[in-house]
């Protein structure tokens, strides 16, 4: 069961279900961070469509669900994209960004040989990350709990320097340091992402206070392009 979600977390909620990504249809809603009767019909049906993509798919369900949704192919060099996390009963959406910020884009890194900026190829990742967190704060990487890649995942390597990713480009599997952690509070990337997963740190200091997860324990993440 995840916390009361905060206010912001509602409106980004809110503002993800006006978008329809998800195609199930409904009157907009007022974004306004309260959970009315419209806002909550509007979050179980989201979760009803979830749970039936997770079983099409024959993805595993679990007590919480992290999914993120690729809008476009650009290195918008801002949180453009989406991360849900979603329980059996909770749904909340925040912004996010999949792909790297503008700093790596055009300073890529050399690994195994290929020069390229580090993009998750969209799928599905059983037990991708560990969520790494302590009573001390300070002593964690970034100075906040986030998730630690631990499994493999596939990524293209992006080299060629423009803003857009190149599908076509070389793609390697491995563990590529692809966490899910905070960014700053400003709404461009730059360097805060070399390929993670990344969630502005104000709305990430809420879903840490909403969404209850625990140390050491693996966590899946369905990556979505739209």
């Amino acid at each position: 069961m995840f916390n009361t979600p905060s206010q912001l977390l509602v409106k980004s909620t809110q503002r993800f279900l006006n978008s329809d990504i998800l195609k199930i249809g409904g009157d907009k809603l007022t974004e306004d961070g309260i959970i009315g009767f419209r806002t909550n019909t509007a979050i179980n049906n989201a979760i009803i469509n979830l749970r039936a993509r997770f079983k099409a798919n024959m993805y595993s369900w679990d007590n919480i669900n992290i999914v993120g949704f690729r809008t476009n192919n650009i290195f918008t060099n801002a949180f453009t994209d989406w991360i849900c996390y979603i329980g059996d009963d909770n749904f909340i959406a925040v912004p996010a960004s999949t792909k790297a910020g503008n700093y790596y884009v055009k300073n890529p890194v050399t690994y195994g040989g290929i020069k390229g900026t580090a993009v998750m190829i969209p799928g599905y990742y059983k037990n991708l990350w560990v969520f790494r967190t302590n009573a001390d704060w300070k002593t964690l990487w970034l100075g906040m709990p986030y998730m630690q890649q631990i499994n493999d995942c596939s990524i293209y390597r992006d080299g060629n320097l423009d803003d857009n990713v190149n599908e076509d480009s070389a793609v390697q599997k491995g563990q590529f340091g692809i966490n899910h952690h905070h960014a700053g509070f400003e709404n461009f990337i730059y360097n805060w992402s070399a390929g993670c997963q990344i969630v502005q740190k104000n709305y990430y200091s809420d879903v840490l206070d909403c969404v209850p997860f625990v140390a050491g324990r693996m966590y899946s993440y369905w990556l979505v392009k739209i």
